[in-house]
């Protein structure tokens, strides 16, 4: 089978002067036309954690469906709601409280683009069916973290959470310690007798091109 991953254009909104420098470099794979017409259609598109970042979703998920051959699957990993998500909520609020920026607002939606921006419920399934996809099923899943400490939380963040760093980057180096201390300060609370367990809540939306789909339209090379 012919699986492609799917690799969205995404950049934190917080940051636009970021987004300005960076989205550039992400090639949205799946938005036609940018698909060279001489790929054949993919039996399955997957995207882990990384549609959430996109800031626009729904653009990319009907992008993978004419990707896909007909009866081809779709697959997307995303994180829950922020509510099932403190370790999280707790990154981005103390980090947007060091870089001075106004923290998100109770109950208020997450912006598009952000870690959360699919957590919402209904939301993933709303979007999936929107953009044409059949049988569409969206399961959470309980992932929780197990490390050592909180110490091993925040290091994997400093390396793998582009979000969470762009909000940190312009302080000083000396500003940026206090704000990762304090971000282990407050994770410390998810310690446990046997290491530091930090809650995680993912949603894994999927979804079928229906079989009787009209091809879409003939793909044209990008100039």
């Amino acid at each position: 089978p012919l699986i492609a991953p799917l690799i969205p254009p995404f950049a934190p909104s917080a940051v636009p002067s970021l987004v300005a420098a960076f989205v550039p470099a992400f090639v949205p794979a799946f938005l036609p036309p940018l698909v060279p017409p001489f790929i054949p259609p993919f039996d399955a598109v997957v995207c882990r954690l990384g549609l959430m970042l996109c800031p626009q979703p729904q653009a990319v998920l009907t992008g993978a469906l004419a990707a896909l051959r007909p009866g081809g699957r779709f697959a997307a990993l995303v994180f829950g709601a922020a509510q099932d998500n403190p370790c999280i909520t707790t990154l981005v609020s103390t980090a947007l409280r060091h870089a001075g920026l106004p923290p998100p607002a109770p109950a208020a939606p997450s912006p598009r683009g952000t870690l959360l921006s699919l957590g919402r419920p209904g939301l993933l399934a709303d979007l999936l069916a929107a953009a044409g996809f059949a049988q569409v099923t969206v399961r959470s899943i309980n992932a929780p973290m197990h490390l050592p400490s909180a110490q091993h939380y925040v290091d994997f963040v400093r390396t793998a959470g582009g979000p969470v760093m762009a909000l940190l980057a312009f302080l000083s180096a000396d500003a940026q310690r206090d704000a990762w201390l304090d971000i282990a300060q407050q994770l410390a609370r998810f310690n446990t007798a046997n290491g530091w367990v930090g809650p995680n809540t993912l949603l894994l939306g999927a979804g079928t091109r229906p079989l009787d789909a009209a091809d879409p339209a003939p793909r044209q090379p990008s100039p």
